[in-house]
């Protein structure tokens, strides 16, 4: 397998699990302090919220897809990457249909997203009614009447609060929204997590495909290596055997006089079998 192989796969799963860490977490651990907080406060955090994840997470989805595709053409043979084998390969290569999956996975939640684009909007047109802003940065921008701070070099806080009063409906009406945005975008996490892990991309390498993507393991070698290792054992066990031998003969020829006298230790060690004393 190439490094260049190598690189895409690691590029395109990781990329697409981490944005569905990312955007699982933002359901997960975002939105229900977020539903606890009165709209006042809530409203332009979510505003920054929408514009951070709007330039994060859909080009993570086009990268790992635009990785599968690629890992789909490269899985056919050298000599078969030409369009028409890729078009017959999307019929009866099932790494190349495993690879296709992973991409189409990764940027579904273009239309997902898509689907939760009222609900952003609604929530993004409260805070601006009530006089929020995405961020410290643009709020004060705004203030000198210099139009918006730009969102690619903004990288200040959320705005603490909108400037006006906000009311115990607006409240429950925001509560609501952030719930049914949660919901989607846990579609969202769901979608393109289950592209970094398709099993079908993972698929072992057979006769007909270029390269494999995880190649599963060798049980063959392992059994020799068994086998091997069971001979070392067995070869090990009769030289235990052999010593436990040698070492009962000398025992018996010690048992054969009263008395063994270490000259190292001057002591003396007797047996007492032969007279049966101790």
């Amino acid at each position: 397998m190439s490094s260049s192989i190598t690189f895409l796969q690691t590029l395109s799963i990781s990329t697409s699990l981490v944005a569905a860490g990312g955007i699982a977490s933002i359901t997960l651990f975002n939105v229900p302090p977020l539903q606890a907080l009165p709209a006042s406060r809530a409203l332009p955090q979510i505003r920054w919220l929408f514009s951070r994840g709007s330039h994060i997470f859909p080009t993570a989805a086009a990268i790992s897809s635009a990785g599968f595709v690629s890992l789909a053409f490269f899985a056919l043979s050298e000599g078969q990457r030409s369009l028409p084998q890729f078009l017959e390969g999307c019929v009866n290569n099932g790494l190349v249909q495993g690879y296709l999956a992973a991409a189409a996975l990764s940027i579904s939640i273009g239309p997902v997203t898509s689907i939760m684009v009222p609900t952003n909007f609604e929530l993004m047109g409260m805070n601006e009614e009530k006089g929020g802003t995405r961020s410290e940065k643009n709020a004060a921008v705004e203030s000198k009447g210099k139009g918006q701070a730009s969102e690619f070099s903004d990288l200040s806080k959320p705005q603490g609060k909108v400037k006006n009063e906000t009311t115990k409906e607006d409240d429950e009406k925001v509560e609501k929204l952030l719930a049914k945005f949660g919901t989607l975008n846990m579609a969202r996490g769901i979608l393109i997590g289950a592209g970094g892990i398709d099993p079908q991309a993972w698929e072992k390498r057979n006769s007909n495909d270029g390269f494999s993507g995880f190649d599963t393991f060798d049980f063959r070698r392992f059994g020799t290596s068994i086998e091997v290792k069971s001979a070392g054992l067995r070869l090990a066990q009769l030289e235990m055997v052999d010593a436990v031998l040698k070492h009962s003969a000398l025992r018996a020829d010690l048992l054969d006089s009263k008395t063994v006298q270490p000259p190292k230790f001057g002591m003396s060690v007797g047996f007492g079998v032969a007279d049966g004393t101790g």
